[in-house]
């Protein structure tokens, strides 16, 4: 009846876009982790909100190292769910999107001591620790190896120096206040489709929730909905970069170059489909589509990291 209950717990987390985790190997008792989907931040002008939470997905079944870290962790500001095998890592970590990933390899027998070839590709929206007992050199770009001595008294100050929020309020403070202009593109489906015999990407555009974390790392947000509009407010406002919101046509893509006030601009879209790719990027188009893959708040850093990148081809 308890596993039952369990069960039925875990599914309506799920539903809710949470998670339950149960382990049941701790010295003191089993120790049940639920994950609730976070709340709107609150976004007064002037007012800064308190420390955010961030969910850490530790990968391992070796029950000892469990608890050291779970001790270590205790009332800090991060959440600690738990994957057994390689199979339950991966579903976690695409369908809750950690901000950081715990991995132990030689835990894991699915794994034959190796790392996820997907979370290697994860980029900077998660960031991964390899656990292990003799630390080696990372490959270039790569993780973080961490021994696992003293892990216990350890584990809290490493996750500090990663935090990925502090670096951003940081780079943010450093520039200043960041104006983002989001200009609406047309629909173009119907001419598209006359006239290319393609159809076009489905709409992408920033939630509102997205948008509220936009505002909270300091983003001040622009609406237009035409060219005329982003060339006026563009001269205005001096926009960090042009956000181009909905799927990307060859017709808008036409216009769009007969502005060169605007392609001057940084512009980054959210999605394009593959058959404007090319053209996109003789435009000097960023495509970020792990800005709506990711939670929000991580894709809203997402997003500033882009906007804050070198341009292709700078020097």
């Amino acid at each position: 009846m308890e596993g039952l209950g369990l069960a039925l717990a875990r599914r309506f987390s799920q539903l809710q876009g949470g998670e339950l985790t149960f382990w049941p190997g701790f010295s003191h008792g089993p120790h049940i982790t639920l994950l609730l989907p976070p709340a709107v931040p609150a976004l007064e002008p002037g007012v800064e909100p308190g420390p955010t939470t961030a969910l850490v997905l530790l990968a391992c079944d070796r029950p000892p190292l469990i608890e050291q870290i779970h001790r270590g962790l205790q009332g800090s500001r991060y959440r600690l769910i738990l994957a057994r095998s390689t199979p339950d890592l991966m579903a976690l970590w695409q369908r809750l999107s950690p901000s950081y990933v715990l991995l132990h390899p030689d835990s894991l027998p699915e794994s034959l001591g190796a790392i996820p070839a997907p979370l290697l590709a994860a980029g900077s929206l998660t960031q991964i620790l390899c656990l292990e007992d003799e630390p080696t050199a990372a490959p270039e770009g790569a993780i973080v190896r961490v021994g696992i001595d003293h892990i216990s008294s350890q584990i809290l100050k490493i996750l500090d120096q990663l935090w990925p929020f502090s670096a951003i309020s940081s780079a943010q403070a450093a520039l200043g206040e960041m104006t983002l202009l989001l200009l609406h593109l047309p629909n173009n489906r119907a001419t598209d489709r006359a006239t290319d015999g393609a159809a076009s990407a489905p709409s992408t555009t920033l939630s509102p929730v997205l948008r509220a974390w936009l505002q909270h790392y300091r983003c001040r947000l622009l609406q237009v909905d035409d060219l005329e509009q982003a060339k006026v407010l563009s001269r205005v406002w001096q926009p960090s970069a042009i956000i181009l919101e909905g799927g990307l046509t060859p017709t808008f893509l036409q216009t769009l170059a007969q502005w060169p006030t605007l392609i001057k601009q940084r512009l980054i879209a959210l999605g394009s489909p593959p058959e404007v790719e090319a053209v996109a990027a003789e435009l000097g188009i960023v495509i970020c589509p792990q800005v709506l893959q990711a939670p929000p708040h991580l894709g809203a850093m997402a997003l500033i990291q882009a906007v804050r990148a070198e341009p292709p081809g700078a020097f």
